[in-house]
């Protein structure tokens, strides 16, 4: 699943707007990691829903059964029970029910005579929110699978197609597949699914589609991101995803890459929100290659852009590994090594990163990298 760090920056970024999330009542809301379902259910079906739940009160739902990504293959055309206690949505009138229905990819569990559901989402949400919708079609050719496939691959395969065929209107459970666990599946399948939804028509399919992109390094997904930026303000909650994708995961050191970010940094007609968080990536891939870029920041009038001049390139100085964020829960990314070829006491006397160690005395810092630049750029080959 996306880790608890991603999860947290992604709301940061994207909290005004998840507070508008249509739910039963106002109350926390709780995906469940796809692979997390995956591993835990005892089957995976596309399958239409019919019937009517009580709030709180253990019911059952019929599910027509088109095909089986998990489990048994001989309920592909039937129709079977699910059961399931949907939660409450706050004060209702006894015997107040709803319908339990829709078209899309169910998780199920076995249970005694039957099945037992596994919602995608927990916590006060409509039904609608439980599944991954989706049409009662074939696939299309892009996702076709056979029998023998892997299960993550089938259920890439179902989830892609079912992103594709989606009206573009918000769907928390599809966003919330775009940060990181689509990844999480190990599946080709989602690398074509990107590249699709980056080349749609649809300006809220292509931002989910660049973020996957980015997300796996993709040095042409992120010029095109940084170029088309203006036309993404009114998605703001996938527009956030994206921005979170560059400033947290983006870490390719391709001369390509570190291009864009230094220069989507340095514009001054960039938004200014994008402009730091390609400074923020730029700091934390630390070659030498970022430096030019880093040391122009130094300049900058934005006290945030120049807080990531100052850490980039003292973490370069100080021979520190890319930052990424497996070393960053481990604090691995700060792991000084005993030598360096720039390393100093004085390197680490004036090593600081984020906003917090460093705008207290950001003069200190500022002075002596804006002198260590001048006096190594020429050994650095600039």
């Amino acid at each position: 699943m996306a880790t608890i760090d991603s999860r947290i920056g992604i709301l940061a970024l994207t909290m005004p707007l998840l507070a508008a999330v249509p739910t039963a009542k106002a109350g926390p809301v709780a995906m469940q990691p796809v692979a997390f379902l995956t591993g835990s259910a005892d089957a995976i079906v596309l399958g239409s829903a019919a019937g009517t739940l009580q709030f709180q009160a253990p019911g059952a739902f019929s599910l027509q059964v088109l095909r089986v990504v998990k489990g048994p293959a001989s309920i592909a055309g039937t129709t079977i029970l699910v059961q399931w206690a949907p939660p409450s949505p706050g004060i209702v009138w006894p015997g107040a029910g709803f319908p339990a229905t829709g078209a899309g990819i169910w998780f199920l569990k076995g249970a005694a005579g039957g099945w037992s559901f596994l919602p995608v989402a927990q916590g006060s949400v409509t039904f609608d929110m439980t599944y991954f919708p989706a049409p009662m079609t074939s696939l299309p050719g892009a996702y076709a699978y056979s029998a023998t496939a892997p299960v993550q691959d089938k259920l890439a395969s179902e989830l892609a197609a079912a992103i594709e065929a989606w009206d573009g209107s918000f769907k928390l459970q599809f966003d919330d597949l775009f940060s990181g666990d689509l990844e999480d599946l190990k599946s080709p399948v989602i690398h074509t699914l990107d590249e699709r939804l980056a080349a749609s028509s649809s300006v809220r399919q292509q931002v989910l589609g660049l973020d996957g992109l980015i997300i796996g390094g993709d040095a042409s997904a992120l010029a095109k991101a940084v170029a088309s930026d203006a036309s993404f303000s009114k998605y703001g909650l996938e527009r956030g995803m994206l921005l979170h994708a560059i400033r947290e995961l983006f870490r390719s050191t391709d001369p390509a890459a570190i291009a864009t970010l230094g220069q989507t940094a340095q514009s001054t007609s960039a938004a200014l929100d994008l402009r730091r968080v390609a400074a923020h990536a730029l700091a934390a891939i630390h070659t030498s290659a970022t430096l030019p870029y880093l040391a122009t920041l130094l300049d900058s009038p934005d006290a945030i852009l120049r807080v990531e001049g100052i850490g980039g390139i003292g973490a370069f100085a100080n021979s520190l590994p890319t930052q990424t964020p497996a070393n960053t829960a481990s604090l691995g990314y700060l792991q000084f090594p005993a030598k360096g070829v720039y390393k100093t006491e004085d390197t680490m006397a004036h090593f600081a990163m984020g906003p917090k160690a460093i705008e207290s005395n950001e003069s200190f810092y500022l002075s002596f990298w804006k002198a260590w630049w001048q006096q190594n750029r020429a050994s650095l080959g600039f």
